[in-house]
């Protein structure tokens, strides 16, 4: 009751938002506030001598000028605090709500490593798609997670690096908020380090990841969905995964991903819950860059519209299926789901049904077979960079459209006992269609709780379907002409017709003078 009497108050006095964390996603007494252009510098200073936890995110400062975000700290202040807090600065803050807690989308369970055990490429026709393409090293997906192994045999030579920066002379060379930052960032412990922490089984969580979207075709293992991209390691969760800033590690680690270069960013976490507002202005600013972020839609047997960050709009949504295009019993459903794609079945007398075998830590032999829908988002990341690869002027809308209009329609029954036709992840047909599309002119952001449509990529072929809902961000129209191109076309004939009007008077009056002289 407490809670409901401090969040009235708070709407009341300065008509703040207040966040959407389940109750025990929620870090005590830890908030984030977002200030109005109006604060002043000595309110900021002020702040950080009265609190006893002070975090600015740094690395939210972006360096577009098209997209502005508040000015966003992260503050330790009790009840009381935030009461006098808000007497002082209510009309200069925007929001406060509080610090939510994060959960990774997948299970652990060690097995021998098998590559014949990769049913989930065969499934989605990964060896018939890279006839077309297996990734351009320039195509950047960042894995926001544990931590990657980057050191494992699997990635050799395209693990990202940041020639901007110096290694080891503890300065923030380039300025983008991380020290060090090599190869990656761990936005959690804000340090240049993004390798999950020694020892720890639950961090190999990331490698894995990892290992689905880009293990290298070395006959070494096994071979990820887009073999030849480049994989940037982003941490955003802390060392003991369940610690206060791993909510804060997490968002920061869309800016970063998107500021560094990454074309996309593989999400295999979140919580139960609505968004709060500083989640979707990270995911608004990836997608304003044109950056395609792809979500597991969790682990819950429930409706994906009440997780985060699967709920925000123009997130990719991966829900998973095993070996026989069965809904994983896990999985969560509903109408936020894109695509779904392998993640494995669930459970029979606590084995796994349908394991996904990708990299792990080296120092925990290098292999595992996991599920969850952490696993199945991958292969949509790992999809994204190929389409990409095809053509990298596509927008977050168009990967959407391609990858749902040529998936595979399968029906489900969710954990509801509802059925559903769902779009099962074909590669090679998404590669296909991507051959034959055309971008949009420039990426469709999501603000808010709608998406604008955008101005629909064509086909070229004259088979595709009129017209079709694309998911996402954006409605996209195939196979016709936009309204644009028509409306020119009209304007032209009109502004056309007066002087064909006057060219055919002149003629017929010449050609009765010349009958009057006969």
């Amino acid at each position: 009751m407490k809670f409901w009497v401090v969040g009235i108050t708070l709407f009341c006095w300065g008509n703040l938002a207040f966040g959407q964390c389940e109750p025990e996603d929620v870090v005590p007494d830890h908030y984030v506030i977002r200030f109005s252009s109006a604060v002043s510098s000595s309110a900021f200073q002020n702040l950080r001598n009265r609190t006893r936890f002070f975090r600015g995110l740094d690395l939210a400062k972006t360096r577009s000028s098209g997209f502005k975000i508040p000015e966003t700290v992260v503050a330790k202040i009790n009840d009381s605090e935030k009461s006098r807090f808000i007497s002082d600065y209510g009309s200069s803050v925007k929001s406060i709500e509080p610090v939510c807690r994060y959960k990774l989308f997948g299970t652990i369970n060690p097995i021998d490593r098998d590559f014949s055990k990769q049913w989930n490429l065969e499934k989605i026709k990964a060896p018939t798609a890279w006839a077309r393409t297996t990734g351009l090293n320039k195509i950047v997906v960042a894995i926001s997670d544990s931590g990657v192994d980057w050191k494992h045999h699997e990635f050799d030579g395209r693990i990202w690096t940041n020639s901007k920066e110096v290694p080891g002379n503890g300065i923030d060379d380039d300025r983008n908020g991380c020290i060090d930052d090599i190869h990656g960032c761990d936005t959690a412990e804000q340090d240049g380090d993004p390798s999950p922490p020694a020892g720890s089984e639950e961090h190999g969580h990331g490698t894995h990841v990892a290992g689905i979207v880009a293990a290298g075709m070395n006959a070494a293992g096994i071979v990820g969905v887009a073999p030849l991209v480049t994989i940037m390691p982003v941490k955003g969760f802390e060392d003991n995964l369940s610690g206060i800033t791993s909510g804060i590690g997490l968002v920061e680690s869309i800016y970063y991903a998107v500021n560094n270069g990454a074309r996309v960013i593989n999400c295999s976490w979140g919580r139960r819950g609505l968004a709060t507002q500083y989640e979707k202005d990270a995911i608004n600013y990836a997608l304003s860059q044109g950056v395609v972020v792809v979500a597991a839609a969790g682990n819950s047997s429930a409706d994906a519209q009440f997780f985060t960050p699967a709920n925000i709009p123009g997130v990719l949504v991966v829900g998973a299926t095993g070996k026989n295009d069965q809904l994983a019993s896990f999985s969560n459903y509903g109408s936020r789901l894109d695509v779904v794609a392998p993640g494995g079945a669930g459970y029979s007398a606590g084995n796994m049904i349908d394991p996904i075998l990708s990299t792990f830590p080296l120092e925990f032999g290098g292999y595992r077979e996991l599920i969850g829908t952490s696993m199945a988002a991958p292969h949509v990341a790992g999809a994204a960079a190929l389409i990409l690869s095809i053509n990298d002027k596509f927008s977050p809308q168009d990967i959407t459209k391609i990858l749902k209009e040529s998936a595979s329609l399968i029906s489900v029954t969710g954990a509801n006992g509802i059925n559903y036709q769902v779009r099962r992840l074909d590669l090679a047909s998404a590669l296909d269609l991507a051959q034959t599309t055309l971008p949009t002119s420039s990426p469709s952001p999501c603000q808010g709780a709608s998406c604008p449509q955008s101005q629909g990529s064509q086909t070229l072929s004259s088979s595709a379907p009129s017209s079709q809902t694309g998911g996402g961000c954006g409605t996209l129209t195939t196979g016709r002409r936009s309204f644009n191109d028509q409306g020119k076309k009209i304007w032209a004939w009109l502004l056309a017709m007066p002087i064909l009007f006057a060219l055919l008077l002149r003629f017929r009056l010449r050609l009765f003078q010349q009958v009057g002289k006969r």
